[in-house]
């Protein structure tokens, strides 16, 4: 309720000072004015969506459900069009943002189907201003290749991460797809003793009926009831192994949306309401529960 009554507030005000924007621009400068009108807009688009949202989940069971579905789809847009933007920057994305964390566990973030390290843009940053790090990324190659494959990309990776900070322990957070992936990397690749801990994002970890329209390998494997999703899932909930699951009620990509969820630890597994698949990417309240779960050590 409080997260997104503050959201409200936020866009409603942004609604007002693109408003304003308008109104100046339209007396000083008349070749912005269309400029600042879209903008107030999409601000007031935002801002009466968040703010039926806070009405319908505190004043309306009846409207609560297609208030989330509406807040999902249309901030789901704006996800997908900002993670198009920020593809060409996939390369500032691998840098290592947390230079001064050396003495932390690393944290590698492993992006989803058909996409590459640009996804962790806004999550990247936020875990290293809670001081987590240092945070690594990478880019799967052969977007088709299967999953498996893709594991052993991130166990190259790790190797290495191990060597630079001379670490035997690793955090791997994986978006869809890179959930399954990082998931594999653990539990069959990766040397029995590191100490490992997986958390995935909208994870398809019982597959998706989506994946029916997906390419390659990988898109074969991520479908309900595929042979490797069920074998993959089994090692997961047989593991010893700490794993961490988010989820979406509304998502539109994992289907049915139960299957990011283990259903075995409710400490461990985080739903959220009215995200879309990508959104969750750039969702604060996301990357404050990564953060969370990570920010101690298991003794």
């Amino acid at each position: 309720m409080g997260s997104n009554y503050l959201l409200s507030i936020f866009w409603l005000t942004c609604v007002l000072v693109s408003s304003l924007g308008y109104l100046l621009a339209y007396h000083m400068s008349p070749s912005l004015a269309p400029l600042c009108f879209g903008a107030a807009l999409i601000f007031s688009l935002f801002g009466a969506l968040k703010a039926l949202l806070w009405v319908a989940e505190n004043f309306s069971n009846f409207w609560k459900r297609p208030m989330q579905w509406a807040h999902a789809i249309v901030f789901e847009v704006f996800a997908i069009g900002l993670g198009v933007f920020l593809r060409p920057f996939v390369f500032f994305s691998q840098r290592h943002s947390s230079q001064m964390l050396k003495t932390g566990r690393p944290v590698l973030l492993v992006h989803g189907y058909l996409h590459n390290a640009s996804a962790w843009f806004f999550i990247q940053r936020a875990l290293v201003s809670f001081g987590t790090g240092p945070i690594y990324t990478l880019n799967l190659s052969r977007p088709f290749a299967s999953i498996r494959e893709h594991a052993k990309s991130v166990a190259t990776k790790a190797d290495l991460i191990s060597k630079e900070t001379g670490r035997d322990d690793l955090v791997i957070v994986g978006h869809s797809m890179g959930g399954l992936v990082g998931a594999c990397y653990a539990l069959n690749i990766a040397p029995p003793e590191k100490k490992i801990e997986v958390v995935t994002i909208g994870t398809p970890l019982r597959g998706t009926r989506m994946a029916a329209f997906a390419f390659g390998s990988s898109g074969r494997e991520m479908r309900h009831g595929s042979d490797f999703i069920t074998d993959l899932f089994k090692e997961i909930v047989l593991s010893p192994m700490r794993f961490y699951h988010i989820a979406s009620t509304v998502d539109q990509v994992v289907v049915p949306w139960g299957s990011a969820l283990s259903w075995i630890d409710s400490e461990r597994e985080f739903l959220v309401e009215d995200l879309g698949h990508m959104t969750l990417l750039f969702s604060p309240r996301v990357a404050n529960k990564i953060t969370s779960w990570i920010a101690s050590e298991p003794k």
